[in-house]
């Protein structure tokens, strides 16, 4: 015998088959309607009221594996590439960085980040342009250059 429930949170168990309100006389189950067996009702049921809380499918998780770890002669060329790009102030077009890559109002000096489950919290992120340009762009001029490299 399979159980219905199994892998439901609880509070989605009480919602469905739980007993709430006054008892209803003459009425088969735990107070629901006759047509109580109706199982694939209640699971669209079930799926339309989780939807708005469905956020999307799974990602992959990144590799935090040094991707030079077996060529330590590819991990000198990266870093004297980089040395080489930073040293010459090369921004790479593309990653948001450039001042025709802004929009109208130049540079963002502020973020807003969204927290919380169920009381979205709105969070301002100061972006002060001279801390957080200079770390952007150093980002941006290594992942520019890891780009460049055949690691796997």
């Amino acid at each position: 015998m399979s159980n219905e429930c199994e892998g439901l949170h609880p509070d989605t168990i009480e919602k469905y088959y739980g007993v709430a309100g006054e008892a209803r006389v003459g009425q088969p189950g735990a107070g629901n309607p006759p047509n109580e067996d109706d199982a694939p009702g209640l699971i669209n049921r079930i799926g339309v009221d989780q939807e708005p809380q469905v956020r999307h499918a799974a990602i992959e998780v990144p590799d935090h594996r040094n991707p030079f770890l077996e060529d330590s002669a590819a991990e000198s060329r990266f870093f004297s590439v980089l040395s080489e790009v930073v040293k010459q102030e090369i921004t790479p077009a593309g990653y948001g960085l450039l001042v025709e890559e802004w929009g109208e109002d130049g540079y963002p000096d502020v973020e807003i980040l969204q927290a919380g489950k169920q009381m979205k919290t709105n969070i301002r992120v100061s972006l002060a342009h001279p801390i957080w340009a200079q770390r952007a762009e150093l980002w941006v001029q290594g992942l520019s250059v890891l780009s460049h490299f055949n690691y796997t």
